[in-house]
């Protein structure tokens, strides 16, 4: 049978500067502010499209709702030649 050792988050912590004493702990990566900043905007373009989309979704189901059936003649009403339908 093995011995029971309880692991507390002392022992963790002092196990954890000892390896940062040695040097084997990568320092933890912080990006830039351009970096934060794209990926900013890049998680707000993200959104931006989630929620076009789920409007779009929301005008074919009302026009559905009305029987209006445009996706039997357009592939997407949204589209240039959608518009002017």
């Amino acid at each position: 049978m093995y011995p029971v050792v309880r692991q507390t988050d002392v022992k963790d912590a002092e196990w954890i500067a000892q390896l940062g004493r040695c040097g084997l702990i990568e320092p933890s990566y912080i990006p830039s502010s351009e970096v934060m900043q794209l990926r900013l905007l890049t998680r707000r373009l993200r959104s931006y499209k989630q929620c076009q989309t789920q409007v779009k979704n929301e005008i074919h189901n009302l026009l559905q709702q009305v029987n209006i059936k445009l996706t039997s003649y357009l592939s997407d009403i949204f589209l240039r030649r959608g518009k002017h339908f």
